[in-house]
């Protein structure tokens, strides 16, 4: 299995004062038909929100990549109080290849959101 994102189209932000996303932690993981998982790579976002990442893997059987996103875009707002984590599964027919994601607007929940603030 090998995945890639292009680091010219993948971008995060925090639409409401279109804040862009950068130092922000990026992990690409797999899960199995056994049901463990395995991180294969992390990232921080650039200064523009943009990032990248590639993941390679020799597993036999089904397997499910999915990317944690973790951020502090609080209702289109930053706020340094609270860690969100965001999972977004990729395609299976992007397994092999380069997965787009395009601009993420990380204040709209589209995957799994798990949220904690001090």
């Amino acid at each position: 299995m090998q995945l890639l994102w292009s680091p010219s189209t993948n971008m995060l932000m925090c639409v409401y004062g279109l804040y862009f996303l950068n130092h922000f932690l990026s992990y690409l993981y797999i899960t199995t038909a056994a049901d463990s998982y395995a991180l294969l790579n992390s990232t921080t976002t650039l200064t523009d929100g943009k990032f990248k990442l590639y993941g390679e893997e020799n597993e036999v059987g089904n397997i499910e990549p999915y990317l944690l996103i973790s951020h502090s875009c609080d209702d289109g707002k930053i706020n340094p109080k609270c860690t969100i984590v965001d999972r977004y599964s990729v395609p299976k027919e992007h397994i092999g290849g380069t997965y787009d994601m395009g601009i993420v607007s990380l204040n709209i929940a589209k995957g799994s959101r798990k949220k904690k603030c001090v």
